[in-house]
């Protein structure tokens, strides 16, 4: 019987591993992105906000304040408005760090060679430490614009299950912290009170869970491309600041 088949009877998945390693569960952002799904905010309630504040915040507005702010605003590098933490940690200008620093350790009266030497030491000092700081802030913000591109990417194919709910909620939380930074930054900018930075807070929660799906999706589209953006001005800033201070200390 030279034309017979013969059929083997092979399974073609080890059933007993199939059963014992389930696939983990993917969610996709189009169904992550619903208020009851994820905890992100905290307290917070939409009917304390008049109409005319719940179309306050968005992302146009938010990078108007934030990107290119008046030439007297506080708290402005480059530019780039900052919170108070960035703007204590970035050297303004190095050159002037330096003299300071050198300055302060410098007795007019006495400028023998041993003391001429301790006010080097003293601008190295200082250099190093704002080195040592910016270049450990750098790092953060270079990792937390990674899970906000990892999160944007989500965002633009909201309809596939790519990520397991807790790296989905640890993206969403990262994003929301940088939206914070934004808000902290507008407070400062705007000469918010502490009430008004807390309304603001809550139109921004209402501007990213309220209306359809769709309008959803595209507002969290458009604040984390925001996110981004400012996360890296930021770091190209403090990019710019070690390198200034590396060339003082390598007079």
């Amino acid at each position: 019987m030279p034309n017979q088949e013969i059929f083997v009877d092979v399974p073609l998945f080890n059933e007993q591993e199939e059963t014992e390693q389930p696939q983990p569960k993917l969610v996709a952002f189009g169904r992550y992105v619903k208020t009851e799904q994820y905890d992100l905010f905290g307290d917070y309630n939409l009917d304390d906000l008049t109409d005319e504040q719940k179309q306050w915040m968005n992302a146009g507005k938010l990078q108007g304040i934030i990107f290119d702010p008046p030439n007297d605003a506080p708290l402005v590098v480059d530019k780039i408005a900052l919170n108070p933490y960035e703007y204590n940690l970035v050297v303004r200008s190095p050159y002037h760090l330096g003299k300071f620093a050198t300055a302060r350790s410098l007795n007019d009266k006495d400028l023998s060679d041993e003391v001429v030497s301790t006010g080097k030491r003293a601008a190295e000092h200082a250099f190093e430490q704002k080195q040592e700081g910016m270049t450990g802030h750098l790092d953060k913000l270079k990792d937390r614009r990674f899970d906000i591109r990892e999160l944007k990417k989500e965002i633009k194919t909201p309809g596939f299950a790519h990520k397991s709910p807790e790296r989905m909620q640890h993206l969403a939380g990262v994003v929301w912290g940088e939206f914070i930074t934004i808000l902290d930054v507008a407070h400062v900018q705007r000469g918010w009170d502490d009430n008004t930075r807390k309304e603001a807070e809550t139109a921004l929660i209402n501007h990213l869970t309220t209306g359809n799906q769709r309008d959803r999706i595209s507002k969290w589209y458009q604040m984390t491309e925001l996110a981004e953006n400012y996360i890296s001005g930021r770091i190209v800033l403090f990019s710019n600041r070690i390198k200034a201070v590396k060339r003082e200390l390598d007079k």
